[in-house]
Parts: structure tokens; C-alpha cells; sequence
């Protein structure tokens, strides 16, 4: 796609969300990409919805004037994470940006169910019990999840990636309904997170700090459970399985949601 076709066919060019503004993530030539040096904003909007840096900090080293120019020519710039708005404002004299939901979360679990996991049936679908979504595999992680079996005395257990046999690529309504099936959830993914607050289930995070370890505690800070992240048996033995208060829990996540939604659509409609 051609800078020209971009300015006859486009109004509006968002970039995110996820690490999209993670440096160790991005291949060095076409980092500016992500930053959508491609888009002539006289012409067309530039927006970033949710952007993530995935740390705390910008990894980058040498650029961040580059940097700095390119979100100058931003219509509306927000990011995922509390400390985004820090890098934005700290690394590239960006003081505008604000901080917003996954758009995952935009959506309510109705959405999923009835939209998603309904409409494309999969018969391969766990039903109930103990689910877990581990991304990196290890030790640790495998007593925790022996820890919470015991615990919520589920006999019935799921791998939906790690610890498990099989090999299965699951499809995007089949991984869906895992979550909505589960009692109980165990994983080290962000957005196995996301999926298991949003179909309010109890659940533990096991803390993935290689990956990206503000982002967990951003979105566990904001909803006011920050005791579901862990990082060892210790810590999870310490703090027990208390329920998760979703009352509350939804009330502060549909206030985000609506800060969010507002963002969005006054980005679009240019105000």
C-alpha cells in the first residue's frame, strides 16, 4: 500500500494496541512504522488506540527525537498502560496522552458469548473446571497450578497451552469458550488475564516479567485487584483464593470503558 493510496483511501490510520511500541519487539529498520511515518497527517489522521511499551520505560536508544517528531503529527495518541503516559511525556515531550482499555475490553462477555462462541460453535471446547494458559513454561508456575487444583478441589483440569500432551491449535471461538467455561483460571498471559476478568472469573496471573510486567500490574491496579498477581507458591500460599469482588470490579471496568469509548470517538470525530 502506497503513501498516495493511504491520502485518496483513507481518513483515519490507527496503530495498536499490544507492545506495538515495544523497541525489543520491533525490527530496527521499520520500527518508525509503528509510528506511522508511512501516513502524511495533512491528509489523514494518525491515531493510537491502547499502544503499548510493554515496560515501564522506552528500550530504545538514540531515537527518541525521531520519536518525538512523529507523535507531534498525531491526531490523538493513547496508551495501554499508566506508566505509557510517563514515557510519552518523559522520553518524547509528549504531554497529551491518555490512558485507556485493551480493546478487548471495549466489549462486554455478551459480546463473546453470543456473538462469538455461539454464533461459530467448536466441539472442541473444555467444559468447567480448573483452565490454564501458560505461555512459558516452568517450575514454579507448575507447583502453582497443583497448589490452586487442591485448593479449589477441581479435579477436572485444562491445558489450554502448557503442561499438556497435546499439541492443538485452537480456534479464536474454541479459546474464547475455555475461558467462559472455566471455574477457575491460572496463566501468565496478559490476555488470558483480560479473558478471565471479563468473563469474571477467579483466577491467579502468574507474574511474566520477560514479557511485560507493567501491564499486568497497570490493569490489576486500575480494577483494584492487584492481589491476583503472583509470583511463587510462597506468595500465592501467603495471600490465599479469597473471591474476587466483581461488583465492584465491573463498576470501575465500565467507567474505564466509557473514558475509553470517549477517547476513541473524539479522536475520530477530530475533537
Amino acid at each position: 500500500i502506497t503513501r498516495k493510496n493511504i491520502e485518496e483511501n483513507f481518513d483515519v490510520v490507527i496503530v495498536g494496541s499490544d507492545q506495538v511500541w515495544r523497541k525489543a519487539y520491533i525490527n530496527d529498520k521499520y520500527y518508525k512504522s509503528y509510528f506511522l511515518d508511512f501516513v502524511n497527517c495533512s491528509k489523514t489522521k494518525k491515531i493510537a488506540y491502547a499502544a503499548s511499551f510493554g515496560k515501564d520505560y522506552w528500550e530504545g536508544q538514540d531515537d527518541s527525537e525521531d520519536i518525538t517528531k512523529l507523535l507531534q503529527d498525531f491526531t490523538a495518541v493513547s496508551v495501554r498502560e499508566v506508566s505509557g503516559v510517563d514515557i510519552c511525556k518523559k522520553s518524547f515531550n509528549y504531554d497529551k496522552a491518555e490512558q485507556v482499555l485493551d480493546p478487548t475490553m471495549l466489549m462486554g462477555k455478551e459480546f463473546y458469548k453470543n456473538d462469538i462462541i455461539a454464533k461459530y460453535n467448536d466441539s472442541n471446547t473444555n467444559e468447567g473446571g480448573l483452565l490454564t494458559y501458560v505461555l512459558d513454561e516452568a517450575k514454579e508456575k507448575k507447583e502453582i497450578i497443583e497448589f490452586v487444583q487442591k485448593s479449589v478441589n477441581n479435579q477436572n483440569i485444562h491445558h489450554l497451552k502448557g503442561f499438556g500432551d497435546s499439541h492443538i491449535t485452537f480456534s479464536v471461538p474454541a479459546w474464547l469458550a475455555s475461558f467462559a467455561n472455566a471455574d477457575f483460571v491460572v496463566t501468565d498471559s496478559f490476555h488470558g488475564m483480560v479473558f478471565s476478568i471479563i468473563f469474571e472469573k477467579e483466577f491467579v496471573v502468574v507474574g511474566n516479567s520477560k514479557r511485560g510486567l507493567d501491564r499486568f500490574i497497570s490493569l490489576l491496579s486500575l480494577l483494584g485487584i492487584e492481589d491476583r498477581l503472583v509470583f511463587d507458591i510462597k506468595a500465592l500460599k501467603d495471600k490465599g483464593l479469597d473471591n474476587i469482588d466483581y461488583t465492584r470490579v465491573n463498576e470501575l471496568l465500565d467507567n474505564e470503558k466509557k473514558k475509553s469509548l470517549m477517547f476513541l470517538m473524539g479522536a475520530l470525530n477530530g475533537k
